[in-house]
């Protein structure tokens, strides 16, 4: 998975990706796994999921969860 979220990012020119999956009882999100590109300062976005549980809705990975689709980050600002 790494590897793919390496891939993804940079096909797509995104300075970090994250997986984000369901925890528990499927009642909330955890960020699982992240890629940074190295060359860009992007760390906060890591740092931000690291040990959060996000409900539908909330936030921008809970955001694609509730509607099913990918949530672009310029859809979240």
């Amino acid at each position: 998975i790494p590897a793919l979220l390496r891939r993804m990012a940079s096909c797509i020119g995104a300075p970090f990706a994250a997986w984000w999956a369901l925890e528990g009882q499927g009642t909330g999100l955890t960020q699982k796994l992240t890629w940074v590109d190295e060359r860009r300062c992007v760390g906060d976005f890591q740092k931000a999921g690291e040990g959060r549980v996000l409900m539908q809705g909330e936030d921008v990975p809970g955001r694609a969860w509730q509607t099913g689709r990918a949530v672009w980050l310029t859809e979240a600002l």
